[in-house]
């Protein structure tokens, strides 16, 4: 797949606050990007010195090999989706979407408007105003302006933030149908690490104005390069291990084996849901105590305190129901798992 966006060495100031400070991206043609991070991460800040409206105080710009960080905004081929959607509210669905065709021919502008309510499936709300539409109808009114002009890159600034939970997992399952049918490369901005997971072909996680992580979910999610990317992307176990000459680890009081092991202190990640109550899980085993369970419906997780204090959470799928038999709380448990469940992090 060929580079579409190359950001190189960007900086970019408020004052004397470096807000993004030697930041690199590369952002494939066709490709839903999604940048991942905490408030504060600078992730809206990298978006908008993308578009146009943050300066960058040094480093390059590239899109499809044109230098456009000294540009301004109308003349960057980028659009941008607000998380408050910016539609304008006196004017029609139709006319909103069209807003962003002046300069076009009156009937190609018309023609492209019928396309794009055809894409978003609001042909029949053309002549409504924003206020009449519900939120995940005026979200794809503003995806549909933002497409358009068909841009060679469309930001997303927390699009989807604003609805509620069902309308969310709707709105997201048509952002990926309408970057499918379009090819066109979408930036995507959240804080939802559900989204990043399900929505992306790559995640960038951020955290202090730098990207910390490139990757695909799967590779983020199975083989986070920190501590910081193995708890924001999911939950996680950390325990402190040294690792021992023989290849295991030495970890919790005990010593477990994993598929790769660096020697000397290390901090062993393990995801809740790779590991069981009792001997099924594997052949790694800790033992422990039973602090308590939470019912979450699909998954019943535990809290196991090992010897040394520490505590393991265990995420029990609930294939059938609640088990006939439950460990009881402050009952002696064992938690299993196998070798390659283990995360092996810097400390």
């Amino acid at each position: 797949m060929t580079r579409l966006l190359s950001v190189e060495k960007l900086t970019v100031r408020y004052g004397e606050n470096a807000v993004l400070s030697g930041l690199d991206l590369t952002v494939r043609r066709d490709e839903l990007f999604v940048l991942l991070g905490a408030s504060g991460s600078g992730k809206t800040t990298l978006l908008r010195a993308i578009a146009g409206f943050a300066p960058a105080a040094g480093g390059r710009i590239m899109l499809d090999g044109r230098d456009i960080g000294s540009e301004p905004p109308h003349r960057r081929p980028v659009n941008t989706v607000f998380q408050s959607y910016a539609l304008f509210p006196h004017m029609t669905v139709a006319a909103n979407i069209a807003f962003g065709l002046r300069g076009m021919a009156r009937a190609a502008a018309a023609e492209r408007v019928r396309e794009m309510l055809a894409l978003v499936r609001l042909e029949a709300l053309a002549d409504r105003r924003p206020h009449q539409l519900s939120g995940g109808q005026q979200q794809r009114v503003a995806l549909a302006r933002g497409l358009a002009p068909r841009p060679a890159l469309l930001l997303l600034d927390e699009p989807l933030s604003a609805l509620d939970r069902a309308l969310r997992e709707e709105t997201r399952d048509e952002l990926v149908r309408l970057r499918r049918a379009l090819g066109t490369s979408f930036i995507l901005v959240t804080h939802d690490q559900q989204e990043a997971l399900t929505m992306a072909d790559r995640i960038g996680v951020m955290r202090d104005g730098a990207m910390v992580q490139v990757g695909t979910p799967a590779e983020i999610y199975e083989r986070p390069s920190c501590r910081f990317v193995a708890e924001f992307l999911g939950a996680a176990n950390i325990l402190p291990g040294i690792g021992q000459p023989d290849g295991r680890i030495a970890v919790a009081g005990g010593s477990v084996a994993a598929a790769a092991v660096v020697f000397g202190p290390l901090l062993l990640g393990l995801r809740p849901e790779r590991l069981r109550l009792g001997d099924a899980g594997g052949s790694n085993r800790l033992s422990g105590v039973l602090a308590g369970s939470v019912y979450a419906g699909d998954t019943l997780t535990h809290t196991v305190r090992l010897a040394d204090g520490s505590a393991l959470r265990v995420a029990e799928p609930l294939h059938a129901g609640l088990p006939a038999e439950r460990p009881s709380i402050g009952g002696a448990v064992t938690v299993s798992w196998s070798p390659d469940a283990c995360i092996v992090l810097p400390p």
